[in-house]
């Protein structure tokens, strides 16, 4: 199709795991769903001969905000309130249609250089730990109480297994 595209395969000895390539497949799936510009668009998605899953993705050109905040501890606020409100374009987009991203930090804030003649703009990234309450078969991949996240990002409610919520995601 003569378009530049990413694909993320799963590593081999994951595709041995029901439940990781559960998680895997649920994750394409969810991405795709999000009706938002701010979230990265998932193409397709299958298996390889080997069992490997993978996912083909929009290719990215940019950077993650935690290079950026690498590169300059400091943003300026005008800078900063824009990548604010984009990524909360996508959460609220997200939160539209009942997923709870559950890992949002710095990593999984992508900034391209340029999209549709607007330079740093935001995809959110990596819904593979995402939950979506009251979903058929969800119990099995994110139960209730089980710790999934990155710990220094999340919400005291999180941590401490509580009802997931979508203002986990904005803590």
């Amino acid at each position: 199709i003569r378009r530049r595209v990413a694909i993320k395969v799963m590593r081999s000895d994951a595709s041995n795991s029901t439940e990781l390539c559960a998680r895997f497949e649920r994750e394409a799936q969810i991405a795709s769903q999000i009706p938002s510009d701010h979230i990265t668009e998932v193409l397709d998605m299958g298996e390889l001969e080997s069992g490997q899953r993978f996912i083909v993705m929009e290719y990215l050109v940019g950077e993650s905000l935690s290079e950026r905040l690498n590169r300059a501890t400091r943003l300026p606020v005008p800078e900063l309130l824009g990548l604010v409100r984009q990524a909360l374009s996508a959460l609220g987009a997200a939160h539209r249609v009942g997923v709870i991203h559950r890992d949002i930090k710095p990593d999984n804030v992508f900034i391209l250089s340029e999209k549709a003649g607007y330079s740093d703009f935001v995809k959110l990234l990596d819904f593979g730990i995402s939950k979506i309450p009251n979903l058929p078969g969800e119990a099995t991949l994110t139960q209730s109480g089980m710790f999934v996240g990155t710990p220094s990002y999340m919400a005291p409610e999180q941590v401490s297994g509580g009802a997931a919520s979508s203002l986990w995601d904005l803590y």
